[in-house]
């Protein structure tokens, strides 16, 4: 992911990979199933995002710095910690969607 910040249709490929190899890394068939109902969603945030949002790369760092807390704490097998770093990344994109579609409707769109 950080080597893609200055590509935004590149991060967004490789943040939706990120989200894949968690739900994959669960080996919970519940889990992973709800992540193919949920990527559809994510690919439409993501394109929202690009399209009416003017996010800079520092702004992909900070969302890049979010995602390898969330990986940090899995490689420490820290529950509590991902599952708090995973809700701060998904709260971040939430906010991002929010100021993405308010944008598109200011636009008209």
């Amino acid at each position: 992911m950080l080597a893609a910040v200055h590509d935004p249709k590149k991060y967004t490929h490789a943040d939706a990979i990120f989200h894949y190899a968690v739900f994959s890394a669960s080996h919970n068939r519940f889990l992973f199933r709800f992540y193919e109902i949920m990527s559809k969603f994510l690919e439409a945030s993501f394109s929202l995002q690009q399209q009416f949002s003017a996010r800079t790369a520092e702004d992909f760092k900070r969302d890049y710095e979010d995602h390898a807390t969330v990986l940090r704490a899995i490689e420490k097998r820290d529950g509590a910690e991902a599952e708090r770093a995973m809700r701060h990344v998904i709260l971040t994109g939430k906010a991002a969607l929010e100021r993405a579609l308010e944008a598109g409707i200011a636009k008209g769109q």
